[in-house]
């Protein structure tokens, strides 16, 4: 419950049934029948004021993956987070949902979805070269034996490790500027091709502004 009094529910599996998902974020099972849900899997909820007297604004519904869903001694098997869906409660029928796909066996997701129908901003799709010429990582929980699909391929000792991103989003480059050397800069500009939301500024020779600098922050009390 926040200051205002408007509360989050939250919720956890604590069901004997499906080992694997234990202890996740979220229901599996009705609150007012018992009735066993399908995916995805409400996770959230919140109210303006309490679930007893106020109105439900949002639901959070998700859906998770494993390595070690399918049974075994050890469940804990890299679970992962697959899709993730907002419902809003106070305007029926829209939502908006990610769904995250073609995982590569070493803790990523290449490609994520996002739809909606809020009708603005939400349709969109990255993908993320993670590990790239290396292939997909699927081995056996229990044994660590190869898949069938494994393809992968450990990469040399030299191999690159640098990420390449596509968006079906287009960004707004920010303008170039020319230093002192007569070079074009873009210091608002990341390597991977996408705009810094919050640009540091630094130095040209790379120390730290003087102290009474306008760049820098003045807290009272502190030299």
């Amino acid at each position: 419950t926040d200051p205002l009094g408007n509360a989050t529910v939250h919720y956890f599996d604590s069901s004997p049934v499906g080992r694997w998902q234990y202890s996740l974020p979220f229901r599996r099972c009705d609150v007012d029948d018992g009735q066993v849900l399908t995916p995805p899997y409400p996770s959230q909820e919140i109210w303006d004021g309490t679930p007893d007297t106020g109105t439900k604004l949002r639901t959070i519904y998700v859906e998770y993956d494993s390595d070690g869903r399918d049974g075994g001694p050890e469940q804990n098997k890299n679970h992962r987070l697959r899709l993730r869906r907002v419902e809003y409660e106070d305007d029926p029928g829209f939502f908006q949902q990610t769904v995250y796909s073609d995982f590569d066996g070493l803790g990523h997701y290449r490609t994520m979805t996002m739809t909606g129908n809020l009708g603005s901003g939400e349709l969109r799709t990255v993908f993320t070269e993670y590990n790239e010429g290396s292939g997909t990582l699927l081995l056996d929980p229990e044994d660590s034996t190869p898949l069938p699909g494994n393809n992968f391929v450990m990469p040399g000792v030299n191999a690159p490790r640098d990420r390449k991103f596509s968006d079906t989003r287009r960004f707004r480059r920010q303008p170039s500027r020319r230093n002192k050397s007569g070079q074009e800069t873009s210091p608002n500009q990341t390597g991977s091709g996408f705009s810094r939301v919050c640009p540091r500024r630094v130095p040209e020779s790379g120390t730290r502004p003087p102290q009474g600098d306008a760049n820098q922050s003045q807290v009272p009390g502190i030299s």
